[in-house]
């Protein structure tokens, strides 16, 4: 599965019919993972705690991982002739399934990212923006919680509706889609590099003010939120318009 889908995108990516009169190339992944990977399709990974467990390990071996600088490679310019000197930007949102909630944290034990992951691309005019928020930190909030903290995360159908949902989008989702929708609203355009400020200013305090420890028994998370990962190699300004016509 994983395997077609990515040729999908490569035969997209190489075809003039979707290439050729287009100034930028987009790919979102939303997967299980962390820095410098994520798991393949339809694979959940094992928590630490159940891969200690022999009948955890049998029913559900370890998924695959697929390292986002292969991913990159693959819609490089000696691949994708077509994306030659077009900006190509990838976001990618990971969530742990390590993450849980523990009596005191244990951020700082935790593994280093991989070296190669901050290495910077040959290959020119990517952009790779790496979130490592996980959806675990708003989902486990208490409905009222959610509420106290107004406009700072996704409480659904505010209204009453009736597909008001439980759990909310995750944050980094979230606060992607709050700074889009804000900067649509007051300009005609804006740079890419202004959207990705504002991201991590709003996660920044989403962080600092420890809204992310509002969970259901108020304890504290084996790994805290970390702002975003940008690395690129860009190699020109990337306006956005905000004019559909």
């Amino acid at each position: 599965m994983a395997q077609y889908l990515l040729n999908a995108h490569c035969c997209s990516a190489r075809s003039p019919e979707f290439t050729s009169d287009a100034e930028i190339f987009l790919l979102v992944v939303l997967a299980f993972g962390e820095s410098g990977y994520f798991y393949l399709p339809n694979d959940h990974p094992i928590s630490s705690s159940q891969q200690r467990c022999p009948q955890h390990v049998q029913r559900a071996p370890t998924p695959a991982k697929f390292s986002t600088s292969l991913l990159m490679a693959h819609f490089n310019g000696n691949n994708c002739r077509n994306l030659v000197l077009k900006p190509k930007i990838l976001l990618v949102q990971t969530c742990n399934a390590d993450l849980n909630q523990k009596d005191m944290s244990q951020f700082s034990g935790r593994a280093p990212p991989s070296p190669s992951f901050y290495r910077v691309p040959i290959e020119a005019d990517f952009l790779l923006y790496h979130s490592e928020v996980s959806g675990g930190y708003t989902s486990k909030m208490k409905k009222e919680t959610r509420q106290s903290l107004g406009s700072v995360i996704d409480q659904g159908d505010r209204n009453g509706g009736g597909d008001e949902r439980e759990t909310p989008a995750c944050q980094f989702v979230y606060t992607l889609y709050k700074e889009v929708e804000a900067l649509v609203g007051q300009q005609n355009d804006f740079e890419l590099t202004d959207l990705i400020l504002g991201v991590n200013r709003s996660l920044m305090e989403f962080i600092d003010k420890e809204h992310y420890r509002s969970d259901e028994d108020n304890k504290p998370w084996t790994i805290e939120p970390m702002i975003p990962i940008c690395v690129d190699q860009l190699t020109k300004r990337l306006v956005l318009g905000t004019n559909p016509g």
